[in-house]
């Protein structure tokens, strides 16, 4: 590989060392370091379905049909949520 001018390899490794591919090989020595610590990896951390933790959740039961004085007006865009969906 080349970058900016400078040449890096040909390495010997094994390609199935980590389960996705690693195409830089500089990359490696991080992705070493990064596990030795033994940390939550982001993906324990994470998840699509609460990508944000529980901080934004909701215990929200305050909800009325009428509107009444403070309430804050929302609006959505059907046209883009219809498009999304399909």
């Amino acid at each position: 590989m080349v970058r900016n001018g400078e040449v890096f390899g040909p390495y010997k490794r094994k390609l199935n060392e980590f389960d996705v591919f690693i195409r830089d090989n500089r990359a490696v020595g991080i992705l070493n370091k990064a596990q030795s610590r033994h940390e939550k990896s982001f993906s324990d951390m994470v998840s699509a379905r609460d990508p944000f933790g529980p901080a934004l959740s909701s215990n929200f039961t305050d909800y009325h049909m009428e509107p009444m004085r403070g309430d804050l007006r929302l609006h959505l865009n059907i046209t883009a949520v219809r498009l999304n969906a399909e």
